[in-house]
C-alpha cells in the first residue's frame, strides 16, 4: 500500500495554474444573485436557495454557483456554528438540502444551473444536460476548457460565500455575520462529490476538515497495469490538472478517506495513490465486501492510520 503512487508526475505548472485561477476568481467580490428562504424539511433549521455569480468561463458571463443553504435557527453571534460545504456524486441534477446539527451547510450543485427550475421543469434539465461536457475529449484536451475547471471554481465560490456570509464580513443581508465559530469548516462528499471536496480543500486554506468517501478521478491515467475506472473521461494530459491525486500535496487540513475494496468506478489503487500523496493528519477506512454503490453500509472495515 505504501508503494502505490500516482502513475505520472503532477504537472510542473500545476500550482501556478491553480493559483492564477483562484486569483482571477477572487478579483471580484462575491455577488449574491438570489437568496430565497424556503420551507425547511427539518424543524429547528432555516433553508435558503442560493445563487452566486461566478464568471469563470471562457466567453460566458452567466455562470452561477447554486445550491441549498441550511443552518440552525438558534445560530447567532453568541451561539457559534460550524461551516460545511457538501457535494454530491455524479449526476446532472440539482443539489439536495443537507442538515447537520450545530452546522451551516451549503449543498452545492456541480453544474451552473437553476436548481429551482431543475426541480420543477424536466425540459429545462434536459436542455442544460445537453451542454454537459465532462466526457467531451476535445474540451478535456485543454486545461482551460475542461468542464471540471468551471465546476471547481464554482465550488470555491460557494466555500468563499460561506466564509464571508457567516464570518465577520457578514455579506448579503448581514444576518449570518459572526456566526461561524472560527474553528471548523468541513468539505465533504462521495465519488464526484469527493473529487470536488478535495479540490476545495487543496485550494481554500479556510477548510479545516476533509471528510470524503470513494473519491473519483484518482490517478486518471492508471498506467502500469493498474485497474482503470469503469466510468471516467478518456485520458488526456490536460486531465492531470484535475486528477484528484494531483491536488493531494496542497492539502494541509485533517483528512478522512473511506473507500471500497470492490469499487470498479473508484478503484482502490487510485484512492491509495491519493492517500499516500497526502502530507497531513489523515486516516483511511477500507471497506470489504463493498462496491461503489454499497459504500454507505460497509460490512467490514479496517482503519489504516
Amino acid at each position: 500500500m505504501k508503494n502505490v503512487n500516482m502513475s505520472v508526475s503532477v504537472p510542473s505548472d500545476f500550482d501556478s495554474f491553480w493559483k492564477s485561477q483562484v486569483e482571477a476568481l477572487h478579483a471580484k467580490p462575491v455577488e449574491i444573485l438570489k437568496m430565497v428562504e424556503k420551507t425547511s424539511a427539518k424543524s429547528g433549521f432555516k433553508l435558503f436557495y442560493v445563487e452566486l455569480k461566478c464568471n469563470v468561463y471562457n466567453g460566458e458571463t452567466d455562470g452561477i454557483a447554486s445550491g441549498y443553504l441550511t443552518y440552525p435557527t438558534s445560530a447567532s453571534q453568541n451561539s457559534k456554528i460550524n461551516l460545511r460545504v457538501a457535494f454530491k456524486g455524479y449526476s446532472f441534477s440539482a443539489s439536495d438540502p443537507s442538515y447537520q446539527e450545530g452546522t451551516a451547510t451549503f449543498s452545492v450543485c456541480a453544474h451552473s444551473i437553476d436548481c429551482e427550475k431543475a426541480n420543477s421543469d424536466s425540459n429545462y434539465l434536459k436542455q442544460q444536460e445537453s451542454k454537459n461536457t465532462i466526457f467531451n475529449k476535445t474540451s478535456n484536451s485543454n486545461k482551460e476548457t475542461a468542464y471540471f475547471r468551471g465546476m471547481i471554481l464554482r465550488d470555491l465560490q460557494a466555500a468563499r460565500f460561506m466564509m464571508e456570509y457567516f464570518g465577520e464580513k457578514g455579506i448579503g443581508d448581514g444576518k449570518g455575520k459572526g456566526m461561524w465559530n472560527g474553528t471548523t469548516f468541513t468539505a465533504t462528499g462521495g465519488s464526484q462529490g469527493a473529487f470536488q471536496s478535495i479540490a476545495v480543500a487543496a485550494l481554500d486554506k479556510n477548510i479545516t476538515n476533509l471528510d470524503i468517501s470513494i473519491p473519483w478521478m484518482c490517478d486518471v491515467k492508471a498506467a502500469n497495469g493498474r485497474k482503470k475506472s469503469d466510468f471516467i473521461p478518456d485520458y488526456t494530459a490536460a486531465l492531470e490538472y484535475y486528477d484528484t491525486t494531483s491536488f493531494a500535496h496542497l492539502i494541509t487540513c485533517k483528512v478522512k478517506v473511506s473507500a471500497s475494496l470492490g469499487d470498479s468506478i473508484c478503484p482502490m489503487s487510485g484512492v491509495v495513490s491519493f492517500y499516500n500523496a497526502l502530507n497531513c493528519d489523515k486516516i483511511f477506512i477500507a471497506s470489504q465486501n463493498a462496491s461503489h454503490s454499497a459504500w454507505l453500509q460497509p460490512t467490514n472495515y479496517k482503519v489504516v492510520g
